[in-house]
């Protein structure tokens, strides 16, 4: 469940700055980035929850 992890860093916003953002926090392996945007919760679609 994304809300009982711990990050880092959270990212509000998934928009073409947030997600550099988190894509270069990651290139450090023992960095966790979360990133939030607005939306419905839909826990368990592949879409949404890409590795």
């Amino acid at each position: 469940d994304f809300a009982s992890q711990r990050f880092d860093f959270m990212i509000v916003g998934g928009g073409t700055a947030g997600l550099t953002v988190a894509v270069r926090l990651t290139e450090d392996p023992n960095i966790r980035v979360g990133v939030i945007e607005a939306g419905q919760y839909r826990p368990g679609d592949p879409v949404i929850e890409v590795p």
